[in-house]
């Protein structure tokens, strides 16, 4: 029995099961019930990931934009504010208070002297100068 003839036919113990030839990944995936149970699950797991991540990204812009809008009030309440400071401290009699505390005489008389640029027009003092 070990040595056969080439002419003879062997039989085998069990009859052999034929092979399917494969068919490439397409054909591994469909053919594997579990491969395709874990391909929908990472597919619907990859659509909830860009879904969360875009919602998280939506909400990062409202909380941006409500503090950017409190700021805004902040800042235009800061600038009224100094806006009326600022109106306060042109006042002419003020400014005027201050010029005498500081030693500073009021003119008697203002000459307008035009310079060489025709916009342009200069007050000087006469008080003490003679006119030229």
């Amino acid at each position: 029995m070990l040595a056969q003839k080439r002419h003879e036919v062997r039989y085998d113990v069990a009859p052999r099961v034929a092979r399917r030839k494969r068919k490439g990944l397409v054909g591994l995936i469909l053919g594997n019930r579990m491969l395709k149970i874990l391909m929908v699950a990472v597919a619907c797991f990859s659509v909830l990931t860009v879904y969360v991540s875009a919602h998280a990204k939506v909400i990062k812009q409202g909380y941006e934009k409500a503090y950017l809008q409190s700021r805004l009030k902040a800042l235009e309440i800061e600038n009224q504010e100094l806006r009326v400071q600022l109106d306060i401290l042109r006042q002419p009699d003020r400014i005027t208070k201050l010029a005498i505390a500081n030693g500073m005489v009021p003119a008697q008389q203002m000459a307008y002297v035009q310079c060489p640029i025709r916009e342009l027009w200069v007050a000087e003092n006469t008080a003490g100068y003679e006119a030229r």
